[in-house]
């Protein structure tokens, strides 16, 4: 959702049993998720820009990297209980923007967890992303944040989130700016059943 760099359809997925990563649609469509790429890529929600390519692109190398699904070796979550939580970490990112809590938004990261940004900065860890997004929000000031989930997929303990930002905000001196843009996010479940991100990468418009 970082540019350092309700929705018309959401879609969820989950591995069941036979090694393929079922999708529903929030219009109630049901299928393998690769036949909803196939749908994606070829009927009515053909992708019609570059960004649309290059943010799937990104999703199917992200998914490729889970080779066939297995048995989650804890208890297996629904996806329902998946996306409260997913939600509720985007409420926690807004929360963050609008107030300035660069503290609060590193800790939607995993020890591990990996912001991507422009020009190829990997801002690595809770740490690393608090220093990064604390100087991003100094020069911004209080930021007003939407987050909406396109797609959300699970295979184990692993969510995959695409979707669609904007930020709004006043520099000091200036005009109101808006950025838009699109983010994958692997969200990694934790030892303590809890989601936090693993990897963040945004896709701006401009």
């Amino acid at each position: 959702m970082m540019d350092l760099a309700t929705t018309a359809q959401v879609s969820v997925g989950v591995c069941d049993g036979d090694n393929r990563v079922n999708a529903i649609s929030k219009k109630g469509q049901h299928g393998s998720w690769g036949d909803a790429v196939d749908r994606r890529l070829h009927g009515a929600w053909r992708m019609k820009t570059l960004t649309d390519i290059v943010l799937y692109g990104t999703a199917l190398t992200i998914l490729s990297m889970s080779t066939g699904c297995t048995a989650s070796k804890g208890k297996a979550m629904g996806i329902d209980e998946v996306r409260r939580a997913v939600d509720a970490g985007n409420a926690n990112w807004i929360t963050a923007m609008r107030t300035q809590d660069s503290a609060l938004l590193a800790s939607l990261f995993d020890p591990q967890g990996s912001m991507l940004g422009s020009g190829g900065a990997v801002h690595r860890g809770p740490a690393a992303v608090r220093e990064a997004m604390g100087g991003l929000m100094d020069k911004w000031g209080p930021t007003e944040t939407t987050i909406d989930t396109d797609n959300l997929w699970v295979v184990d303990d692993i969510a995959f989130e695409t979707g669609r930002y904007t930020y709004t905000y006043t520099l000091e001196g200036g005009d109101k700016t808006v950025d838009r843009g699109r983010y994958v996010v692997r969200w990694k479940r934790q030892p303590d059943g809890s989601w936090k991100i693993e990897t963040d990468l945004g896709l701006p418009d401009h």
